[in-house]
């Protein structure tokens, strides 16, 4: 009798090992398959727009925010006004990101832009606390950008407090040819 319970345990320890073994080899497959996935994202030319525009678009918000104890710099007006006055680009930067994260994110797509949204207002407003002059830099491109010059908005981003920086890399020639979606433009 000790002999049957003795291979039963046995037999159940191996079963228990090759369980985990797979167990193993199925998370280092999903982790490579995620990298992967997350190596292969990659940003056309018009997606790299869109991510600039937010960028913009965050610090001009955190600027509102975050200086509005400076009444004089009036960013919150500046803000309103550029929010306003570009509304249908930034609905387009919008609509672009959004169908950049459901094509390389599907199910998760909502919840993965809401998090790159949150985490770029958290990132910025943390980085404006450690920029010089960060309410009067912002203030200066919000009166330019809410103003009556026409300039755009690609140009401006290059002229803000913190310099404006995509999530993914820039897709290379051969990435936009095997990415549905990125063939609108290329930054390489």
């Amino acid at each position: 009798m000790p002999h049957a319970i003795a291979r039963r345990h046995a037999a159940a320890q191996a079963v228990a090992l090759r369980a985990l073994g797979l167990l193993v080899l199925l998370t280092a497959a999903g982790a490579a398959g995620a990298t992967t996935a997350r190596a292969q994202t990659c940003v056309g030319a018009e997606e790299a727009a869109a991510f600039q525009l937010r960028h913009l678009q965050t610090q001009l918000m955190v600027g509102a925010l975050q200086c509005r104890g400076v009444h004089a710099l009036g960013q919150r007006t500046y803000y309103n006004r550029f929010a306003t006055r570009h509304a249908a680009l930034i609905d387009g930067a919008n609509a672009t990101l959004s169908r950049f994260f459901d094509r390389h994110f599907d199910g998760a797509a909502r919840a993965r832009l809401d998090a790159y949204v949150t985490g770029l207002a958290n990132d910025v407003s943390a980085a404006s606390r450690r920029t010089d002059a960060y309410c009067v830099r912002v203030a200066a491109l919000g009166l330019a950008l809410a103003g009556n010059d026409r300039r755009p908005l690609a140009g401006a981003a290059a002229e803000a407090p913190l310099a404006p920086r995509s999530p993914f890399p820039a897709c290379t020639r051969q990435q936009a040819a095997a990415t549905p979606g990125t063939d609108r433009g290329l930054n390489r």
